[in-house]
């Protein structure tokens, strides 16, 4: 896989991931068609499927049946519980830097044909 932005070969693993676009045909990747997109070995554990959120127009993203889930191996746990906890120093050794926030909202932006 290529970086979009300088050319950079880069390796990424793909794997144990559910796609899904509410609406939509099966999403594409890169053009190729999900099964195109597995021939070389990526994504072999993944799959296309509703992951049955309860209500992701609202942003809730419980499970209404675990069934998808399972299959790629994800354990549904309580959002609303994970964080970073201790004493202050360490929370906030766990603060991004704004300009990091700035950087990646900017990539986003630049990237949203993506997800439009």
């Amino acid at each position: 896989m290529w970086g979009r932005d300088n050319g950079t070969k880069i390796k990424v693993n793909f794997d144990r991931n559910c796609y899904w676009r509410a609406g939509e045909p099966s999403p594409e990747f890169y053009g190729l068609s999900f099964a195109e997109w597995q021939e070389p070995g990526r994504d072999r554990n993944s799959i296309v499927a509703d992951p049955l959120f309860t209500d992701p127009q609202n942003f809730d993203f419980r499970f209404r049946n675990t069934r998808v889930a399972r299959k790629i191996g994800f354990t549904p746990f309580d959002y609303s519980k994970t964080g970073v906890y201790g004493d202050h120093e360490w929370i906030n050794l766990a603060k991004l830097d704004p300009a990091l926030i700035e950087e990646f909202n900017k990539a986003v932006e630049k990237n949203s044909w993506i997800v439009e």
